[in-house]
């Protein structure tokens, strides 16, 4: 059965805004399966090696699928999807190869018109996107701080990226985590750590969980900030 976008909860067409979606999966590398819009069961796939903004392209590399080397990617119109944190992402694309030789394996394809994702959790959680950074400070029994970024953010939690390697585990809950808005004051709860992934290449530490006895003004405020966060995507619900 061919598998078309449309079935994906929101759409994203503001072009700085797919520009920027681009971008994050370009520098984090996400592996993205690519299937060709013809009802053919076959997948390929591939990372963003380099995006082209001049000339509206993707220069997309191969990967190898369980360690071995792929077939060649016909030219054509492909639908793609890939996952974020939190949020699957799907668009189309069509295919050619590059005007003049590269010197390594690779595909060109154009810019989408439009990006739909679907978020994996019981509330929508938004990406921060990259040309923003929100700092927060969570603190950690015996009263040890760890200072980073929101990666993604959700009226009920977070997932942030921290400077700093700690022995934290799953379950643990964090007497404070503090959020510095991008107006007014700081956002401040309890958080709940549900999952942690380590770095070792970039030496961060990546916690997922939820907020935890947060008041009623600060909570009113996340709800207003990841509601304005959404319609600055121009989404739309399908």
């Amino acid at each position: 059965m061919t598998q078309t976008s449309e079935t994906s909860k929101h759409r994203i067409v503001d072009a700085k805004r797919i520009v920027g979606l681009l971008t994050r999966l370009n520098k984090e590398q996400v592996a993205l399966t690519l299937r060709q819009l013809n009802g053919s069961d076959q997948e390929w796939y591939v990372c963003i090696k380099e995006i082209e903004y001049a000339e509206g392209e993707l220069l997309m590399t191969p990967l190898n699928n369980l360690g071995k080397a792929q077939t060649e990617l016909p030219d054509g119109h492909y639908h793609i999807h890939g996952k974020l944190a939190g949020v699957a992402v799907q668009f189309d694309t069509q295919i050619k190869p590059p005007a003049t030789p590269l010197g390594f394996d690779a595909y060109v394809g154009h810019y989408p018109k439009a990006i739909y994702y679907h978020t994996r959790r019981e509330s929508d959680r938004i990406g921060i996107w990259v040309d923003q950074k929100i700092p927060v400070m969570l603190q950690l029994e015996g009263k040890v701080f760890l200072k980073g970024h929101i990666h993604d953010i959700s009226a009920r939690g977070m997932n942030a990226n921290f400077y700093r390697v700690l022995p934290v585990q799953v379950g643990e809950v964090a007497p404070s985590c503090v959020i510095e808005m991008p107006e007014g004051a700081p956002v401040r709860s309890k958080f709940a750590i549900k999952g942690v992934t380590i770095s070792d290449d970039a030496n961060t530490l990546s916690l997922r969980g939820r907020f935890l006895e947060m008041n009623d003004m600060d909570e009113k405020r996340i709800n207003k900030f990841v509601g304005a966060l959404e319609k600055s995507l121009a989404t739309s619900q399908d």
